[in-house]
């Protein structure tokens, strides 16, 4: 009975979304002239709901399996809400305003596949709600920690500007590395008190010769996604984010990233692997696989990059988060496949070292940092 109760709120769901898609967005021309496909957007995204619609119905009256049943649920959920984002993307970007109907078609298809994600899981509402506090709990650790670096960001930043006074930029770089150091570390600690009994329940051991070869293959898998999302970036037309170090500066200052190349990597990038690795991703461990804890970790370790990209343009926010989700997928497998928080907390402090050295290096004998 749980199953078909989901299943008919899928059907609701992938109804509405198509009904959604079918209505009049805003400025067709400047969608289609934006993005290179023979179809208009909206009429790919009524396709997708349809077949999401059509997967449902296959569930409800046994038609489909559960693999083939996820396949049409889930990946015409996908197909719906993509087209829908690219139109939002198109549309902001061209400073026109977004009318109600393709956020309402991304809120609906997210939803309808993650309803079809529960019909293929087959979980009961017990099942379900124990995930969801698991998940959410989770997410409040997320947000508390980007509260803590906020308050920290505040504290820290009078300290620093009384001390390096003569130089706002290099107070404002140090700053914003020791604020998130300090609220993420309190963070950690905090929880690991409350919930795990101390820091000796850190999963924390020496490394052998396997965890050394994944600390390798790690930070090589980093600079892939890195390289990759460049050549992306730069084919599709979209400006990389700036880094913070240079935001809002009339020119870059090599000083200013040996200055928190040190702080970044061996600081900031190992506590935030033991805040989402070693406390969320291994609390989500009790409710989900260790592959959707590893997905949905990665998730929450985006999600706290949105303040960043508060006023970003939404091409621009929209890959900058998607970097960071899918940089954190490649260090959250090798928490995963290792069980020791040593190695993504290496992976990750030497990719922020190697970062700042190369951007150093960059403005030094004036390649230019994008």
């Amino acid at each position: 009975m749980d199953r078909e109760r989901f299943v008919d709120m899928g059907i609701a769901c992938a109804a509405l979304t198509a009904a959604v898609t079918l209505q009049p967005w805003p400025s067709p021309a400047v969608v289609d002239d934006s993005l290179p496909i023979p179809v208009s957007p909206p009429l790919v995204a009524t396709a997708f709901a349809l077949l999401a619609l059509a997967g449902f119905l296959g569930r409800r009256y046994g038609w489909l399996g559960r693999w083939t049943g996820v396949v049409a649920t889930v990946g015409g959920s996908t197909g719906a809400v993509i087209p829908s984002v690219s139109v939002i993307v198109v549309l902001t970007d061209a400073g026109i305003a977004v009318s109600i109907w393709p956020p309402l078609a991304v809120g609906l298809g997210v939803t309808t596949g993650v309803i079809g994600m529960v019909d293929w899981a087959e979980l009961r509402v017990d099942d379900l709600l124990d995930r969801l506090d698991t998940l959410l709990v989770a997410s409040i650790v997320a947000v508390t920690a980007v509260l803590a670096t906020g308050i920290f960001d505040v504290l820290v930043g009078s300290i620093t500007t009384a001390l390096l006074a003569v130089d706002r930029g290099l107070a404002d770089a140090v700053t914003g590395q020791l604020a998130a150091a300090a609220g993420l570390w309190l963070v950690v600690v905090v929880y690991l008190y409350w919930r795990e009994g101390g820091i000796t329940s850190i999963d924390l051991r020496w490394l052998d010769t396997r965890d050394l070869l994944y600390c390798l293959g790690g930070f090589i898998g980093l600079l892939l996604v890195l390289l990759l999302s460049a050549e992306l970036l730069a084919g599709l037309g979209v400006p990389s984010s700036p880094s913070g170090v240079t935001e809002g500066a009339p020119e870059p200052r090599p000083e200013l990233f040996l200055a928190v190349l040190l702080i970044s990597a061996l600081l900031v990038g190992p506590v935030e692997e033991l805040l989402f690795r070693s406390v969320i991703q291994r609390s989500l461990y009790s409710s989900f696989t260790r592959a959707s804890s590893v997905v949905l970790s990665s998730i929450l370790y985006a999600a706290i990059y949105l303040p960043a990209y508060a006023t970003a343009p939404f091409s621009v926010a929209l890959a900058g988060l998607s970097l960071a989700f899918t940089l954190s997928l490649v260090l959250a497998v090798t928490y995963a496949r290792t069980d020791n928080v040593l190695v993504p907390a290496l992976i990750h402090g030497a990719f922020n070292a190697f970062q700042y050295a190369v951007l150093y290096v960059a403005v030094v004998h004036e390649v230019g940092v994008g």
